[in-house]
């Protein structure tokens, strides 16, 4: 089976065990370092902390050679120790890929501190410095200069998650019926041996390009970004129009770093796409 799921890790051996056998796209998981930083913001439904689970599972995808990502969340008060937890992580564990994002002010995260700030900026450049050391990549989701396209993620394109009751999500994210943004992404629900399809619903998550969002005229990392994550963009806005927000800081300053990086590579002077590439993405990219 191609396929692909998130997950926070905390799995049976039995599920570990299917994951290995069909789910060749992968798997994401959530683990933000050492025990003393997952814990904090990572308990069980019992209270307990979770990283010693989750370590467990690392451990069987890599003795599996099995292809996984890790997706590590930032809290406010654990931005001091990003840099030392992705040195954990890539010291320990063989990942794919490794996500490094601040945390978002929703669910648990609603009245917290914000994460997405000037000192996020400085520890994920020294976290950059130390994966690259051991031999890692990490990545900022929306500071993607290889890619220049117009659509951030799958919901503009018609993406297709199952919520646990069977409804069809655009976003793994609004994965319940009783998310603040069941109704945006929502579009489908299980109907005899098929799926019925909201298509309205369908057509105002497809109207969600960056080309669509007047805030993002003029911005240099428009075609990089791809107007960032529709349901982060309305965690911040209460569902409002999209005005921008600190992440919109964080992503110029990550892709103004990754262009002097791929200036200095080409020896100083310049840096563009690939031929062929363009400066602006065709209708389908």
């Amino acid at each position: 089976m191609i396929g692909a799921t998130a997950s926070n890790g905390v799995l049976s051996d039995e599920q570990i065990d299917w994951i290995i056998a069909n789910l060749r796209g992968g798997v994401s998981l959530s683990f933000d370092g050492p025990p003393d930083v997952h814990d904090v913001h990572r308990p069980t439904i019992s209270g307990r902390g979770s990283a010693e689970r989750v370590m467990h599972t690392i451990r069987r995808f890599d003795r599996a050679d099995y292809a996984y990502g890790i997706r590590m969340t930032v809290a406010h008060d654990q931005i001091s120790r990003l840099a030392d937890s992705v040195e954990f992580v890539c010291a320990n564990f063989r990942p794919r890929s490794l996500q490094v994002e601040p945390a978002y002010q929703l669910g648990r995260g609603r009245g917290a501190p914000s994460a997405e700030t000037q000192a996020f900026i400085a520890a994920y450049r020294e976290a950059q410095a130390r994966a690259a050391r051991l031999g890692f990549e990490i990545s900022y989701s929306a500071a993607r200069v290889g890619s220049v396209s117009r659509h951030f993620c799958g919901i503009t394109q018609d993406s297709f998650s199952l919520t646990p009751s069977g409804t069809v999500s655009a976003c793994y994210e609004a994965f319940s019926e009783d998310n603040p943004f069941a109704d945006v992404f929502h579009y489908g629900r299980p109907d005899g041996d098929g799926f019925a399809f909201d298509l309205p619903v369908l057509d105002r998550l497809r109207a969600e390009t960056v080309d669509h969002k007047p805030w993002c005229d003029g911005c240099f990392a428009k075609w990089n970004c791809s107007g960032d994550c529709h349901h982060k963009s309305l965690a911040a806005t209460g569902g409002g129009p999209f005005e921008g927000s600190e992440r919109c800081h964080i992503t110029r300053e990550l892709v103004k770093d990754q262009l002097l990086s791929q200036i200095a590579a080409s020896g100083g002077l310049v840096w563009h796409q690939p031929a062929g590439c363009g400066c602006r993405p065709t209708e389908e990219s």
